[in-house]
């Protein structure tokens, strides 16, 4: 586990609510306040009550991190939909989290090479795969993921909803329910 020297939030850039009671923090990057305390503030509350999981109950745009220094344990966390973006570096100098790559960039003692899958990805036009960036060592929280604010940790996910079930059919059959779906959709408009 890492003590809280160790672990460093560059916070520069967006909107910004923290919070402490002495035993927690909790920083908070998002779109709108929660209710009529701060962003953080209430993340700080519902992770006191319900740890990690309190992240599925939020559902705006929204980037944690969250430090409890009685239990030596916390974790960085994004939105549903990664919306805001927490990007991360594991070095020999510790646990890196920042709201924007070139904050980690100014503050880590080596560029990092380039990350020649993503790079390879990118220049043939399909993007930066999720969760990676054009560094080596450098990745971004993908939506519904955390990060335990340990060294050399993973990531997981926090979200715990399945996606439906595909519909499975020939073209026939799928243009049919598509159509039928539409009509009764439509129809209580007239």
């Amino acid at each position: 586990m890492l003590a809280e020297p160790e672990l460093t939030v560059l916070a520069r850039r967006g909107l910004l609510d923290a919070h402490s009671d002495g035993h927690t923090t909790t920083l908070v990057r998002a779109d709108a306040p929660v209710g009529t305390e701060g962003a953080a503030e209430a993340f700080a509350n519902a992770f006191a009550r319900f740890g990690e999981e309190a992240m599925q109950a939020y559902t705006r745009p929204a980037a944690v991190v969250h430090w409890d220094q009685s239990r030596k344990r916390g974790f960085a966390a994004v939105d549903r939909l990664g919306a805001q973006g927490v990007f991360f570096a594991s070095t020999d100098d510790g646990l890196f989290f920042a709201g924007e790559i070139v904050d980690i960039l100014n503050v880590i003692r080596r560029r990092p090479a380039p990350s020649l899958a993503a790079l390879g990805s990118w220049l043939t036009g399909d993007g930066i795969p999720r969760g990676t960036t054009l560094y080596e060592g450098i990745s971004r929280l993908r939506g519904g993921e955390l990060h335990p604010l340990e060294q050399h940790s993973a990531t997981r996910a926090y979200v715990t909803e399945r996606l439906p079930d595909l519909v499975r059919g020939g073209p026939e059959e799928l243009a049919e329910r598509t159509r039928v779906q539409t009509v009764v959709a439509v129809l209580p408009l007239f």
